[in-house]
């Protein structure tokens, strides 16, 4: 399964990422889960997609709780599949980005504002 793999390869590098950080402090990590829009349909939030479809990183993020503090988003940049006729009439096109997170904002920006943002 590739998201076995997948998992087990993105966990090893966030551990790896933490062992090299002051432990002192607590870092933000924003999921970004791309895609969404066909996810969506699932009627999950990120989280529970995440959970369901990559639970030992999530079980390594939770545990790491004390040094991370998580965000999960999923972002459709194109709002569907490309070639549906519907979807090109949507204009202007960027009005077709969506963003699903846990304050269910739909502004593209918003993991980068979060990360920003002070803790």
């Amino acid at each position: 399964d590739v998201l076995t793999e997948t998992q087990v390869v993105l966990t090893q590098v966030l551990q790896d990422i933490l062992i090299q950080l002051p432990s002192d402090k607590k870092y933000k990590l924003a999921i970004l889960i791309s895609a969404w829009d066909t996810i969506e349909p699932l009627k999950l939030k990120p989280y529970e997609w995440h959970n369901q479809r990559l639970p030992l990183l999530t079980q390594f993020i939770e545990t790491n709780s004390d040094k991370l503090l998580v965000n999960w988003y999923g972002v459709s940049a194109q709002g569907g599949e490309i070639d549906n006729p519907k979807l090109k009439e949507i204009n202007p096109p960027e009005t077709r980005i969506k963003i699903t997170s846990v304050k269910n904002e739909n502004d593209i920006s918003a993991p980068i504002d979060w990360l920003l943002e002070d803790q």
